[in-house]
């Protein structure tokens, strides 16, 4: 279970968030909705552990052990495409995988690629890939890195229709598998059972 509790968060004088409490049970699907501006993207931050909350905890229960968040347990797609532009695909796949922690196995990257791409040329640099080419290599990390939380901020934004139809099934897959998915999104995923959080 994911816990939070009385998360307020302020930047500047402002306050973007204000005491939000949620909990998140294995194979839910959290969808927060809300303009504009209403602080979801902050929101996700502060369940990822990367900015502090003015107030509030974020506690996360794996059988009552180790009741904190950790990189350990999440893994988290931002609306960037974070990938380092001079080197290949392939390189950046190696990069992410070894930073979280995962041994790279070629047979696995390949059906992923296969899955996501087709026919594609792995060597090619990031530099060279059209925007949507870009925004896939994001979902090559979830397919690849397992974690039992998935953080995703606007992870449909800049994909064609089959890309997203193939992105909903990884993450119902993810669900079936008794995972923790959290999403920020205009688009709304289809999808059945999901929790909603509105940020008005």
């Amino acid at each position: 279970m994911l816990k939070i509790s009385n998360l307020s968060f302020a930047r500047g004088n402002k306050l973007v968030l204000k005491k939000i409490n949620l909990s998140i049970s294995h194979s839910d699907i959290l969808l927060i909705k809300g303009p504009n501006g209403s602080g979801k993207s902050t929101l996700l931050s502060c369940l990822a552990n990367f900015i502090e909350p003015l107030e509030g905890t974020v506690h996360y229960f794996s059988d009552l052990i180790n009741p904190t968040i950790s990189s350990k347990n999440f893994i988290f797609i931002s609306e960037e495409n974070y990938a380092y532009e001079d080197l290949s695909v392939l390189e950046n796949i190696h990069y992410w995988l070894t930073i979280n922690g995962v041994t790279p196995n070629d047979k696995a990257i390949d059906r992923s690629i296969n899955y996501l791409y087709g026919e594609f040329d792995i060597n090619k640099k990031f530099l060279h890939l059209s925007f949507g080419q870009k925004r896939k290599l994001r979902m090559l990390l979830l397919m690849l890195i397992d974690k039992p939380i998935w953080i995703l901020d606007d992870p449909f934004n800049g994909l064609d229709e089959e890309s997203i139809k193939k992105l909903t099934k990884i993450i119902s897959m993810k669900r079936d598998q008794q995972g923790m998915i959290i999403i920020a999104t205009h688009i709304l995923p289809m999808l059945t059972g999901l929790k909603e959080y509105n940020l008005l």
